[in-house]
């Protein structure tokens, strides 16, 4: 378990070190013997469940690599023939990985990477996508394709086939009515079409062209929205996956496997908080991808629902410090972010509140971009909508001094949506205001007939 861990970490590593790929890559009789023995590593028989997932890992990781790299140099028509016939001493162990790890994902990869390999980049799709897994198609194909090769086992295997379509219609329809049969078949025909959906996704991860890798992420991220059952079964590979694609240097790449983060955080809170707000503190992303990434903090916080108390301190710590951001849209946008989780947060802000509002005041009165300014207040209208009319037990200490400020910038500030989003602020204060002071009276009467009426004293 210690030699697959330290290899797991190892790789990690590599990975980060662009000069040490780029130069591995250009040589692939040095890499492939590193990556076959990464791959026997990962198909070790072993009893523990948690070094099992950690070897699926592992292969995983190593086939999503060497199917995107053949499948990049393959459409700029880089490989050689000598290139293939080196990758084509992978495929021993990748059969052998087939052997021992029963994960249909896995299982996935292997079998893309293996078709890229014998067919040198002419087969990407599955040859059974329909059918129930990668390691049942390839035992199943072995052992027919060797009956038919002989001329008395042909006959043998087309009568067997009648036989087993017959049983199976034969148990499918015993005891039901046609109608019953009817509704059967239309629902195991719309469950393999989102099979399909979930497969052709995953396919299209191995594609060299950016935008349709992106497109995956997208398309794994909407069926996770939509609790697609089957999507759901790899949520945890998924993770993985999404991890993967944080380390792509392109935008859209990054941005869709973030989104993807953002719908598993119900599922994963610990860690996909912990990477969103790692990534927006201290990660080295271009300032839009910074702006985005604070979007899908929001996003996550919504899913969170009455888990989001529990992370408050991780999401505003990290939009804090967002907020003191030397670029003005990145402080925009922890701003506007800042305010979402506000609000839902309600009486769960703590004594921190204070300290939040002295913040949006001095930007509010010092900040020279417009956008921040308008940001600011709006965080501000925010809060008191969320608030609504416990504002004053809320915020019974800032509330004259923020009114006071509001007013100020209302007044004097040469931004008009800055004033628009100030004089919105000072309407609701004055609803809260209104509601606290005189509040609905009841007109209505209650006769007592049968009961004695309460004691009015």
């Amino acid at each position: 378990m210690r030699r697959v861990s330290l290899g797991t970490n190892l790789l990690s590593l590599l990975a980060d070190s662009d000069a040490l790929t780029s130069d591995l890559f250009q040589d692939l009789s040095a890499a492939v013997p590193f990556v076959d023995r990464l791959i026997k590593a990962g198909c070790q028989e072993c009893n523990d469940e948690h070094l099992r997932k950690t070897q699926a890992t592992l292969v995983m990781n190593i086939v999503v690599l060497i199917s995107c790299y053949v499948s990049e140099r393959t459409l700029r028509k880089k490989m050689s023939s000598e290139d293939w016939k080196g990758l084509k001493n992978l495929v021993p162990s990748l059969d052998e990985v087939v052997e021992n790890i029963q994960d249909e994902t896995v299982l996935l990869y292997i079998e893309q990477l293996r078709n890229l390999l014998l067919t040198h980049g002419a087969v990407q799709k599955l040859p059974g996508d329909s059918q129930s897994g990668a390691k049942q198609e390839k035992q199943e194909h072995v052992s027919n394709k060797n009956r038919r090769n002989n001329k008395q086992g042909k006959r043998e295997v087309e009568e067997e086939e009648k036989d087993n379509k017959i049983k199976q219609e034969l148990n499918r329809n015993d005891g039901k009515l046609p109608n019953e049969v009817e509704d059967k078949k239309s629902h195991e025909k719309e469950s393999q079409e989102i099979k399909s959906t979930y497969k052709e996704a995953m396919d299209d991860l191995f594609s060299p062209l950016l935008p349709v890798r992106g497109h995956s992420l997208l398309a794994l991220g909407k069926l996770i929205e939509q609790r697609d059952p089957e999507t759901l079964q790899h949520k945890d590979k998924l993770l993985t996956i999404f991890q993967h694609n944080l380390k792509d240097e392109d935008s859209y790449i990054y941005l869709m496997a973030v989104q993807g983060l953002s719908v598993l955080c119900d599922a994963y809170p610990d860690k996909i908080v912990g990477i969103l707000t790692s990534e927006f503190s201290v990660g080295e992303r271009t300032v839009e991808d910074r702006a985005k990434l604070a979007e899908a903090m929001t996003r996550a916080s919504r899913r969170l629902g009455p888990l989001l108390p529990h992370y408050k301190e991780q999401f505003i710590n990290a939009l804090l410090a967002g907020v003191r951001d030397r670029e003005p849209l990145v402080r925009a946008a922890s701003l506007s972010s800042l305010g979402e989780v506000i609000k839902l947060l309600r009486f769960s802000l703590g004594p921190i509140v204070h300290e939040v509002f002295q913040l949006l005041h001095t930007i509010i009165s010092h900040d020279k971009e417009a956008e921040v300014r308008r940001a600011a207040v709006l965080v501000v209208t925010l809060l008191l909508q969320g608030l609504g009319q416990d504002a004053f037990s809320v915020l019974k200490d800032v509330i004259r001094d923020l009114y006071r400020a509001l007013r100020l910038v209302y007044t004097t500030d040469p931004d008009d949506v800055v004033r628009l989003h100030a004089q919105l602020a000072m309407e609701e204060i004055d609803t809260i205001t209104r509601a606290f002071l005189l509040p609905k009276l009841s007109l209505s009467k209650k006769i007592y007939v049968t009961e004695m009426p309460p004691n009015p004293f």
